[in-house]
């Protein structure tokens, strides 16, 4: 695992079961799990004793088949090769490259879903720190500049693309695989970025979003500051003169540090649990200071206008706090549950952005702020949100939206 994340020996222990890790300090229903006939022990990744679970069954005999069932099943998955858990894994592991691979390129969503592939590629170095890929597919030449710190982790991927394609061909260089990792690969929809987002937030609660556009900028930014225009140009397979169009425009680094005052902000939105908030009205969101009378926050004109006639209205609004507790954190956790079962119908990234990146990123910054103040009553409501536990308001919102089928 990533050193930033703090994690003992920078690992995580992982199962062959839906619940396939829990990060270290992430609440488990270990009664939950248990039920289900498995014991698995997240911390230590290890099938605990009978004695150490026994007092969670009514008869010890039960506990013994949990412990039995889940060593049959680790022996299972361990001695398949091709089991669907480590199939599902590498599917995962797909969609994180994914991930680094736009980060690293600066490809736009669109080309990365398009990107052709041949294993019969050429390397060659033309510039100073960089790679370049040559390759032929559909007749057609291709060719792919990366940094050569980068190079390694794509060869890489490419032992992990041909365990996962296990002898079939495929022209594109990402594509997707049906439920439990089985089916003829297909390629991959617009949705992607979502879906690996989903999937890193099993190894990271705390992940913020970034969109492939974000990515990009920032890749854009970093060349024009580090080389010059003709290297970013050549990275992001752009002209000289759309480079130094946006680039002109304010570099992507003053722009993030312009908006880190906007998101230290929230500090101002959350409330200790205790903390009196006088003739607050309560909203699906959270509360309100001054319901009736919205005022956007000033630190952008980019920002969605406040509207207390909506839900996530609030989410804009200087009027909009917080308590750190169960009511209002499972309140926002159950907003940003919905709209995340609604985003994936987003046609493309553009429009997902303008849909929901800016209250996905506004949600996260306030989490992050709650997490603060009790980081273990968050990550307990998040599973039960995530479980289907909804604040009653967004239960009813959600059921709503699931009968006119506008969930993915």
């Amino acid at each position: 695992m990533p050193e930033y994340l703090k994690y003992p020996g920078n690992a995580l222990w992982i199962f062959p079961v839906p619940r396939w890790c829990s990060p270290p300090g992430t609440a488990v229903d270990l009664k939950g799990t248990f039920k289900k006939g498995c014991a698995y022990n997240y911390e230590e990744g290890r099938v605990p004793e009978v004695d150490e679970i026994e007092k969670y069954f009514t008869v010890r005999d039960s506990a013994v088949g949990a412990v039995r069932s889940s060593n049959a099943l680790i022996a299972k998955a361990n001695g398949d090769p091709r089991h669907h858990a480590r199939l599902e894994r590498a599917v995962a592991a797909q969609q994180a490259f994914f991930v680094l691979f736009i980060a690293n390129t600066g490809f736009n969503l669109q080309q990365a879903i398009e990107l052709t592939w041949n294993d019969k590629f050429s390397v060659s170095k033309e510039r100073q720190g960089f790679r370049t890929l040559k390759w032929r597919a559909n007749g057609k030449p291709t060719t792919c500049e990366i940094q050569t710190t980068f190079f390694p982790s794509f060869r890489k991927f490419l032992v992990l693309r041909e365990y996962l394609l296990d002898g079939e061909i495929f022209p594109y260089l990402f594509f997707k695989l049906g439920q439990h990792a089985s089916g003829a690969p297909e390629k991959l929809q617009a949705n992607y970025p979502i879906l690996a987002k989903t999937m890193l937030l099993k190894v990271d609660p705390t992940l913020p979003h970034i969109s492939p556009r974000k990515w990009r900028a920032a890749m854009s930014d970093w060349a024009v500051r580090h080389h010059d225009p003709t290297v970013a140009a050549s990275l992001l397979q752009n002209s000289e003169r759309t480079v130094l169009k946006h680039y002109a425009a304010g570099s992507t680094a003053t722009h993030l540090a312009e908006m880190g005052a906007y998101f230290r902000g929230v500090s101002n939105v959350v409330l200790a649990r205790a903390e009196p908030l006088p003739n607050a009205v309560s909203r699906a969101t959270g509360l309100c200071t001054d319901f009736g009378h919205p005022k956007i926050l000033e630190v952008s004109e980019a920002l969605p206008a406040p509207d207390c006639r909506k839900p996530e209205g609030c989410l804009f609004c200087e009027k909009y706090r917080l308590h750190a507790d169960e009511t209002d954190i499972r309140k926002l956790l159950s907003c940003q549950f919905c709209m995340r079962a609604m985003s994936s119908l987003a046609p493309d990234q553009e429009q997902y952005e303008r849909l929901f990146g800016t209250v996905f990123a506004r949600i996260d910054a306030l989490i992050e702020m709650l997490r603060k103040h009790d980081f273990d009553l968050v990550e307990r409501i998040r599973m039960e949100v995530e479980n289907g536990e909804l604040d009653p308001y967004w239960t009813g919102k959600f059921e709503l939206l699931q009968e006119l089928e506008l969930t993915s």
